[in-house]
């Protein structure tokens, strides 16, 4: 009987269904009690959420998205098929919001059940038994609440899990697993470009595994590979010869003509890896340290950096002197992995925000993981391999237990109770509209005011306001709700902060969470602040004052030291801290 690692090839049929079977259901079963625990009975998605429905909401019309969503930079990320994935459950349960986080709760439950099943094939329960626990806590610790969250660059970190273990198959001639390798990181790639280097590093890897095998073992595998890959980039490839779309050839355009003055430098990807393989990874609920007013990560490495580094180098050493090829491939993957994650993120443009490297994230908690497997592998305990699934089944009911008084997922800027205000202002807004009649969204750059934007929008299309825009916008929106007449449309915005009603205009829905009495102190606490700056020449203290919400204004005081300001820094850091004011303008006057 042939065996890779622990697993028998022949042993499949003759076990019982409980040995086959028994632990993975069970672990699937209670991540799927706690993804019901977790979710709310009513749920307004906004920012980024909201755009990832309304291009949801878009799958199976004629509008049918053949890219992914907006990426910042004038293009879309490379494929759709996160949007196609949601939408099935999304439709199941009558287009309601909550239908996405049961899409991204089936995203993760579906691919976990497939990693345990990959990793047993490759070196037994044991190892499936450690990298599903890594998982799991993973689940439990990490900011937000993962397991149904369906922002695209978290909704894919289970499948890029997927995609390394499968690509671990190939390598250890598990021929079976290429075509899922091809397909978790085509998944992993359309979602968020940041996935791009690792994922095509891992299919080069399974490719040059496959291709050096006997012709007669990789024929039918490659075939249904190649299946996979046609099917997958489909989309991708009917846009490139549509008139005015050609996404792939602005993402390329623009990596074409990327300045490497602008990168993060090769510090910055060491910081990265170092922290996401120490003791406060994101993995483990260590939360990452961003800039004030950028949210770009500031560099910190946290606790024990690189430890988890360290470990996959020594059980990596000691592997090759056993000769335990299972656990060296493993480690040497791993190991280039983390090459690639300092490569990419010293070439990163702008603000590296901490969502660019989660995949770094899910290598750290590999590393722990090959460590651990490889530990039990050269320390034998006999029946080890039998208790540790069942051992994982108990700890996963901690994630069950989890669930109670979860956070639901959130937009990267959007705070608690900023759902609330969404529906406040569409219950004011609504009334004065006209159903049937297309309005036109004139689109803002304040970041807030997009989240409340997108939200509105997303909320108005959902009740049947047939909300458009401008085809600029569709890298945003989608071209599903373009309209090259949008222009000839009575024109909504969405202002955040509020201060005066432009001429043309009225307001129809506002949320201010002050009193007129104090946004007019607030004005002049500002106006007051401001002239005192201008006096010094101090431009940095002055656009704090004026832009910075909450406690972030008693920044100014490290810019200008005068005692007098602090405390009319500490009353306006009070006003603010209460929230903006958001209003809801209708044009009309063209």
């Amino acid at each position: 009987m042939q065996t890779i690692g622990h697993a028998s090839i022949a042993d499949g049929p003759r076990e019982s269904w409980r040995r086959r079977w028994g632990w993975e259901t069970a672990v699937g079963v209670i991540a799927a009690a706690a993804a019901i625990t977790r979710l709310p009975a009513h749920w307004t998605p906004l920012g980024d959420n909201a755009l990832v429905e309304l291009w949801t909401r878009a799958v199976g019309s004629s509008s049918t998205p053949l890219v992914g969503g907006d990426a910042r930079f004038g293009w879309n990320h490379l494929g759709p098929w996160v949007f196609y994935l949601l939408a099935l459950p999304y439709r199941l349960l009558g287009s309601s919001a909550v239908g996405l986080l049961v899409g991204a709760a089936a995203i993760n439950i579906v691919t976990l059940v497939a990693v345990m099943r990959c990793v047993r094939a490759v070196a037994g329960r044991g190892a499936a038994a450690v990298i599903a626990a890594g998982a799991l806590l993973f689940f439990i610790t990490a900011t937000g609440d993962r397991l149904i969250d369906p922002w695209n660059p978290f909704v894919v970190q289970m499948p890029f899990l997927l995609a390394v273990v499968a690509c671990w198959a190939v390598v250890n001639r598990l021929w079976f697993w290429c075509a899922w390798l091809v397909g978790a990181a085509s998944l992993c790639v359309q979602s968020h470009i940041a996935f791009l280097a690792p994922a095509a590093v891992l299919v080069a890897i399974g490719g040059v595994a496959l291709w050096r095998a006997p012709q007669g073992e990789r024929r039918r595998p490659l075939v249904r590979t190649a299946v996979v890959a046609v099917i997958a980039w489909t989309p991708t490839a009917i846009d490139l010869f549509l008139p005015h779309r050609h996404n792939l050839y602005r993402v390329v355009k623009y990596f074409a003509q990327s300045s490497p003055s602008a990168t993060a430098g090769v510090s910055t990807g060491l910081r990265v890896v170092l922290r996401e393989t120490g003791l406060r990874a994101s993995w483990l609920g260590g939360r990452v340290g961003v800039h004030l007013f950028t949210a770009g990560f500031d560099g910190g490495v946290g606790v024990l950096p690189g430890i988890g580094l360290v470990a996959l180098v020594l059980v990596g050493l000691l592997a090759h002197r056993r000769r335990d090829s299972v656990i060296r491939s493993l480690a040497l993957l791993l190991g280039v992995l983390l090459v690639v994650a300092v490569a990419e993120m010293s070439s990163a443009r702008g603000e590296l925000y901490p969502y660019l490297f989660g995949w770094v994230t899910i290598v750290g908690m590999l590393c722990w993981a090959a460590a651990i497997c490889g530990a039990v592998r050269m320390i034998p305990v006999a029946g080890l391999d039998e208790r540790l699934p069942w051992l994982t089944v108990a700890a996963s009911l901690g994630l069950l237990a989890a669930g109670v008084g979860s956070i639901t997922p959130r937009s990267p800027l959007e705070r608690a109770g900023d759902d609330a205000i969404v529906r406040r202002l569409v219950a004011q807004v609504e009334p004065a509209l006209q159903r049937g009649r297309r309005y036109r969204l004139q689109h803002g750059e304040d970041a807030f005011s997009s989240i409340y934007e997108h939200g509105l929008v997303n909320a108005l299309r959902g009740d049947g306001y047939p909300v458009v825009v401008d085809p600029l916008a569709a890298v945003l929106f989608g071209h599903q709700l373009t309209d090259p007449n949008a222009a000839a449309y009575p024109t909504l915005a969405v202002v955040a902060p509020y201060e005066a009603t432009p001429p043309g205009w009225t307001v129809i829905g506002l949320s201010d969470p002050l009193t007129t009495a104090e946004r007019a102190h607030e004005a002049e606490l500002v106006s007051t602040l401001c002239s005192a700056y201008a006096q010094t020449a101090n431009k940095v203290a002055s656009d704090i004052v004026r832009t910075a919400d909450g406690n972030l204004v008693l920044v100014a005081l490290l810019v200008d030291s005068d005692p007098s300001h602090g405390p009319l820094l500490q009353d306006l850091a009070a006003l603010r801290s209460r929230g903006r004011s958001i209003a809801v303008e209708l044009q009309t006057q063209p």
